[in-house]
């Protein structure tokens, strides 16, 4: 029976999972994502897709496939985190518990909802919990096995092309990856939703820092399993370039918000050397020029203080 003052989506919704995707031109994508969850164990999913702009007809063909859940269509590509933030308030507003983030290039296992939720019902002090994420194409090498600062405060994965190892406890990281995010409601509720200031790359990183000034922990479960196609959206809609040029802009940005002072010189150089210099020469070797100039841009806006979406020219 529904509460007085609720829809019948509302009571749907109310103290479940709220599952968050985004669609960009994807629907054959978000279709298989969207299966994957509906076979998840231990779970009720209600569905809230967030169609960013696409122009592939993508909200019609999910409506025939989403019966529990809502898409809500915007007008263009709002961003990854302004996107997310739309699905984020509706579930929020809708009453929602759980609220988990899913790139529609993610697909989980069937034990992993319940394994990530399993640690948040456990452990009361834990807001936000993630999987270990397997590459698609490598099925044998990890993504993403939790996420940390080094010692120059740039944010790395885990195990990065590692193969996986029998380690199934959980363990507390610095951060998640907004690929697939498990958080609780009330995280949202104290920290605030994703900076939109990032547009796309890092403010899964942004949100994690705030959570944790405000004590919440961040846990990965290894025991959760799910695999991610890289990029596979931006790829299909723009190109690597899109990709490179936010990357340099916000990973600027969120070193100079979250871990400002003494290591700022030492920053440079390694951002400077490793994550700008070594790749610029390879795109220049192999002709990828565009990538060079994307980073470049990057770098150049951020000096700049121009962020958001960048306007690029037609």
């Amino acid at each position: 029976m529904t509460e007085p003052g609720r829809t019948e989506a509302d009571q749907a919704v109310l103290g479940l999972f709220a599952v968050v995707i985004l669609n960009w031109n994807g629907a054959e994508q978000v279709e298989q994502c969207v299966h994957a969850v509906m076979a998840s164990h231990g779970i009720d999913p209600f569905f809230v897709i967030v169609d960013n702009g696409s122009t592939d007809g993508s909200d019609s063909s999910l409506a025939s496939i989403v019966r529990r859940g809502t898409i809500l269509k915007q007008e263009r590509n709002v961003g990854v985190a302004a996107g997310f933030n739309v699905g984020v308030r509706w579930a929020l507003h809708h009453g929602a518990s759980y609220v988990l983030l899913l790139n529609s290039d993610a697909m989980v296992t069937p034990d992993c909802i319940r394994e990530m939720k399993e640690v948040l019902d456990r452990m009361p002090g834990v807001g936000i919990v993630s999987p270990r994420i397997l590459d698609a194409k490598n099925r044998d090498r990890i993504w993403f096995d939790g996420g940390f600062f080094n010692a120059l405060g740039y944010p790395v994965h885990r195990r990065f092309g590692w193969k996986p190892n029998t380690d199934h406890c959980e363990y507390q990281e610095d951060f998640a990856t907004g690929c697939i995010f498990l958080a609780r409601a009330d995280v949202y509720l104290s920290t605030g939703l994703f900076d939109e200031t990032y547009f796309a790359y890092s403010e899964d990183v942004d949100l994690c820092m705030r959570a944790t000034a405000h004590g919440w922990r961040i846990f990965h479960v290894p025991r959760a399993v799910a695999r991610h196609a890289p990029s596979s959206s931006v790829l299909r809609n723009a190109g690597k370039w899109f990709r490179d040029y936010y990357v340099a802009r916000n990973n600027l940005l969120l070193f100079r918000r979250q871990r400002p002072g003494t290591r700022w010189a030492g920053y440079l150089l390694y951002y400077g050397f490793v994550m700008m210099l070594i790749p610029a020469v390879y795109f220049l070797v192999t002709g990828q020029f565009r990538r060079v100039g994307a980073m470049y841009e990057g770098v150049r806006d951020f000096f700049r203080g121009e962020f958001g979406e960048r306007k690029w020219a037609s």
